[in-house]
């Protein structure tokens, strides 16, 4: 399912036969369009690809996914190291201690 308040993304759900929920304008993230999701469509897991993700590789969703089955109850996230010293100091790029 998409979760988009985006009528273009829209109108490519519905010519593709996806699944998709229109989120409010209030959604500031991702994060916040899941949340909303969240409220109305049960699920037993809800996997969150950031729009500014539209070519993540299929095998890392399948990869997150298979550890999230041996971590139930806990939040998975992927993440990948950083190689370029921009990114390292861009502030709009996540960084993750681990």
């Amino acid at each position: 399912m998409v979760a988009t308040d985006d009528d273009g993304i829209v109108d490519h759900c519905k010519e593709n036969g996806i699944p998709f929920v229109i989120t409010s304008k209030e959604c500031f993230t991702g994060s916040d369009c899941v949340c909303e999701v969240v409220q109305e469509n049960h699920a037993n897991i809800y996997l969150n690809v950031q729009g500014d993700e539209p070519i993540i590789n299929p095998t890392d969703i399948k990869k997150v996914m298979d550890s999230r089955k041996g971590n139930k109850g806990n939040v998975v996230n992927a993440m990948c190291s950083i190689k370029d010293e921009m990114d390292y100091r861009n502030p709009n790029v996540p960084k993750v201690v681990s």
